[in-house]
């Protein structure tokens, strides 16, 4: 219900109503007259806008009585005391006698209920990756409900409470719904989303300039978020996968990229330390054979007209035997010697894991 208050003065009867020149400059016509008092053109009245169609009404006059006379008497409240079909009774509670008075209003009829803002909800597969324009397959369509291009909304995932994005609706037809993405909180590819009504989303800068100034790291444990779609306007890096964070002080600036994961050995890194080996040297002697002879055969051989005697051993006519001398038993002497020795290498040069127990994070450092 409305009560809005004005004041003005009568310039014409309209049978029994009347026009009124609002102070505001403003005339109207068919201003009925709620009061007990005679009204005229002239008067100073007070009107009144009252009930659902702002019917406006006279509910005071300046200095008047019932007769006419100067006066103070004001309004004090109007309230609406009974409803009966489509007329509505209104109350006039004045300062001092009559202390009120009634009229009534008549109202239109009840419109019809609007088909409403439900949740809507949509198995499109989406990969949101920041801001722009989304279409989405909805449950309803845009006859079913009061949806309508302008509307801010807001589409969730459902299998994520991270991942959501806010935006207004720039088409909706049958049941295809186009989203303009002013804001995007994370991202990633989902197939069931909710969608409902939403408002604009406040400004971040100041909160985020707070709490993450330029230079600021920003940490999630649970998913990839990104902070540069969490926090529009803003501009981060990502910091190397498999970096470890150390304190930095007046040795060691701030940004300055130190250590390596992974390590090789050298000569160097080794604590000093040697290897031993020897071989000794020693007499050898062969073992005695004992005594044997060699036997053979001669014959005498015609070479080069001169004849010999020697040993033979193949086929022909023997005509002799002899043997070898025995020298009798003995040894062979090997000489004292050294071996030179080798100690074979050890070891392929691979690099190891340098990295201490540790718990794997999303990193990212802001920039700008």
């Amino acid at each position: 219900m409305t009560n809005t208050i004005f004041h003005g003065i009568i310039i014409r009867k309209e049978g029994i109503q009347y026009k009124v020149n609002l102070d505001t400059g403003t005339q109207i016509s068919y201003v009925a007259n709620a009061t007990s008092f005679n009204v005229d053109i002239g008067d100073r009245v007070v009107v009144s806008f009252i009930g659902y169609n702002n019917k406006p009404v006279i509910t005071n006059v300046y200095n008047k009585t019932n007769n006419g006379d100067i006066d103070c008497r004001s309004v004090e409240k109007i309230i609406k005391i009974s409803t009966s079909g489509l007329i509505d009774t209104y109350k006039i509670d004045y300062n001092k006698p009559p202390l009120e008075s009634f009229f009534t209003v008549t109202n239109g009829q009840d419109g019809v209920d609007g088909k409403g803002y439900p949740l809507l909800t949509s198995v499109t597969s989406n990969t949101i990756s920041g801001l722009g324009t989304y279409t989405f397959t909805v449950s309803k369509n845009q006859n079913e409900v009061s949806y309508a291009v302008g509307d801010i909304i807001k589409i969730q995932a459902i299998n994520s409470t991270f991942v959501y994005i806010i935006g207004r609706i720039t088409s909706y037809t049958n049941r295809t719904l186009v989203i303009n993405v002013s804001y995007a909180n994370n991202g990633g590819t989902f197939n069931n989303w909710n969608i409902g009504l939403s408002g604009e989303r406040g400004e971040l800068s100041d909160m985020v300039n707070l709490i993450y100034p330029i230079g600021s790291p920003f940490f999630s444990f649970l998913i990839d978020e990104n902070p540069n779609i969490r926090f529009p306007g803003t501009n981060w890096v990502r910091i190397e996968e498999n970096t470890y964070l150390v304190s930095a002080g007046p040795n060691l600036v701030g940004m300055t990229p130190t250590g390596s994961n992974n390590k090789t050995l050298t000569v160097s890194n080794l604590p000093n330390h040697n290897h031993s080996g020897s071989i000794s040297s020693v007499s050898l002697t062969t073992n005695s054979n004992g005594s044997h002879t060699h036997k053979g055969y001669t014959n005498q051989v015609y070479q080069s007209g001169t004849n010999r005697t020697g040993f033979w051993n193949s086929g022909g006519e023997e005509s002799a035997s002899t043997f070898t001398q025995s020298s009798g038993e003995h040894i062979h002497s090997i000489n004292a010697h050294g071996h030179n020795l080798t100690i074979n290498s050890n070891g392929s040069g691979e690099t190891f894991d340098n990295r201490p127990k540790s718990l794997a994070i999303y990193m990212w450092r802001r920039i700008n």
